[in-house]
């Protein structure tokens, strides 16, 4: 997932994303809200353990989670 990448593999990322896209090409890309944890049971199609922390306890904390994919996998990070 984008969010956890250090600041200079997110550069690395977008740069070889940049330099991929077709002339006048857009990248769209989405990254799930902080607070998802805490609003919504853990299932499909993404969910993060929030392990028992409030939000503001989760601070500069990572949290292991699922994205299922379009066919169904689900894909942990």
């Amino acid at each position: 997932m984008v969010s956890y990448l250090s600041c200079a593999e997110m550069t690395a990322v977008f740069r070889t994303v940049r330099s991929r896209l077709a002339p006048g090409g857009r990248f769209v890309f989405t990254v799930p809200h902080p607070f998802l944890p805490y609003i919504r049971p853990l299932e499909k199609p993404v969910y993060f353990d929030s392990k028992g922390r409030d939000y503001f306890a989760g601070v500069n904390q990572s949290y292991e989670g699922y994205i299922w994919r379009r066919d169904g996998h689900a894909k942990r990070f």
